[in-house]
């Protein structure tokens, strides 16, 4: 069963997850939430500095920042880019 197949009988106002019951304002929430009781044996995301695997490239970053004490990496590495919006 797929994660839209599953929302999809579901109200739109205060959804919960049929797995852990926890509320969610909307259903994007809620889908968000329902990849991690579903991916869990998808996990293709590790951290890299105690490899732990995640579902998400994004709860690697959350990870990273709690957990190691990282600050958020600029998505815009690109050397060009950051110079051009310098000089702007």
């Amino acid at each position: 069963m797929s994660i839209e197949e599953i929302l999809s009988g579901l109200p739109t106002e205060s959804p919960s997850c049929f797995i852990c019951h926890q509320k969610f304002f909307n259903r994007s929430s809620l889908r968000r939430h329902m990849e991690r009781h579903l991916l869990t044996n998808r996990r293709r995301f590790q951290c890299d500095i105690c490899f732990k695997l995640f579902c998400r490239k994004d709860y690697v970053r959350e990870h990273k920042q709690h957990m190691h004490g990282l600050k958020t990496e600029s998505r815009t590495t690109d050397p060009a880019i950051l110079s051009e919006s310098k000089t702007e």
